[in-house]
């Protein structure tokens, strides 16, 4: 930090910060009712890997929309990165095509650049076909647990890439 001039400001950003933590979110309801997408996409890295993870997901995901960044989470080996993003092509269909498309190449992104496609919030269903790629050969393990331990496949069917 003292190589890049960097000084304590004190408390003032925490401070603004917590006041306003969800004001994005609460927002969201009322984009949504003038026609825009809107969502947050959480990945996270190591450290080694963060800087190069955030400005390939902000490069990929701002060409879309825009995109609004911060950091979550922090240990001693990295931290996540919520990624809040909004957009409006002006057509539902098209909105639908693009959000599919931009969440696509952000995971894929996020791979590539040696990242992983969630931190606590788990994989859902748009992450889903991503799984495999990311545990690779560990994914047979995880069929294999998931079979033994639910053989009738009632536990949360069809999550998780299985």
């Amino acid at each position: 930090c003292r190589k890049r001039i960097a000084r304590d400001l004190g408390e003032g950003p925490g401070l603004h910060w917590l006041k306003h933590r969800y004001s994005v979110s609460y927002k969201m309801p009322e984009l949504f009712e003038q026609d825009c997408f809107v969502d947050t996409i959480e990945v996270a890295a190591t450290w080694d890997k963060l800087g190069h993870l955030y400005e390939s997901m902000r490069q990929v995901l701002g060409r879309f929309c825009l995109v609004l960044a911060h950091f979550s989470h922090a240990y001693p080996e990295g931290c996540s990165i919520y990624f809040t993003i909004l957009g409006r092509t002006g057509s539902a269909e098209k909105d639908c095509s693009t959000y599919r498309q931009l969440w696509r190449e952000a995971m894929e992104h996020c791979l590539e650049a040696g990242g992983t496609i969630s931190h606590h919030h788990g994989i859902g269903l748009l992450k889903a076909e991503f799984l495999p790629r990311e545990l690779g050969n560990a994914m047979k393990w995880f069929r294999e647990i998931k079979h033994r331990l639910d053989p009738h496949g009632i536990m949360n069917p069809g999550k998780m890439g299985l």
